[in-house]
């Protein structure tokens, strides 16, 4: 799959962080219409505080990631069901705003922890200082449709289904994407972003698109 231009090498590594499958229990939950869009005007990540999070980079010493199973959830109600909702208009209008270090104040600290210290992303982190953000072309910009399916988790955590597309749909192809958020001094953040979850009974990742179906109204 091709990324839209604000994914560079740094991008390429959160999406691939996000992606470790996952086994839910999740049922369906209820959803919130899509409220028009928003500006990206949250403060921005600091160079020097993106760097610190960073963890040592991987050795060769063959360690493989192992499925961690998401606890059980249940419903969201309204009043955390709209704060979702609210960060995903923020991160569609960041993603659009090519404003990376805004972007990347949407995803909580745990995140980039687990990112490796590695010299191109290091590189491109400090590259950031000197970008004056250009936002992304008409054509090329996301839509993002939810969140649905959401649901609080035992541990706190928050689970919600969104669906990614583009308005280049030939050149950028969309999917629904399961996104994991964890309250950060107060606020929702994103833990975690996949495309594929363990699922009971299954022999590999199934799509998330499979578990939790389209979006309601689709």
């Amino acid at each position: 799959m091709r990324y839209p231009p604000i994914f560079g090498v740094l991008g390429l590594v959160l999406l691939a962080s996000l992606s470790v499958p996952r086994t839910t229990g999740v049922s369906q939950a209820s959803s919130v219409a899509t409220p028009q869009a928003e500006t990206c005007d949250v403060a921005p990540r600091s160079v020097a505080g993106l760097i610190a999070l960073l963890g040592p980079a991987q050795g060769d010493d063959g360690q493989v990631l192992e499925p961690r199973p998401l606890p059980e959830g249940v419903p969201a109600d309204a009043a955390t069901t709209e704060a979702i909702a609210a960060v995903v208009r923020k991160l569609e209008a960041c993603l659009n705003s090519g404003d990376q270090l805004r972007l990347y104040s949407l995803f909580s600290d745990d995140q980039f922890r687990q990112m490796p210290r590695i010299d191109d992303v290091v590189a491109e982190l400090r590259a950031l200082e000197n970008v004056t953000p250009t936002p992304v072309p008409e054509g090329r910009r996301q839509v993002l449709v939810g969140p649905w399916h959401v649901e609080i988790l035992e541990d706190g955590r928050v689970f919600a289904a969104v669906l990614f597309r583009f308005e280049d749909e030939a050149d950028y192809p969309s999917s629904t994407k399961a996104l994991l958020f964890v309250q950060q001094e107060g606020q929702w953040l994103i833990q975690e972003m996949t495309d594929l979850i363990w699922v009971e009974g299954a022999s590999g990742p199934v799509a998330v698109a499979d578990i939790v179906g389209p979006p309601p109204g689709a």
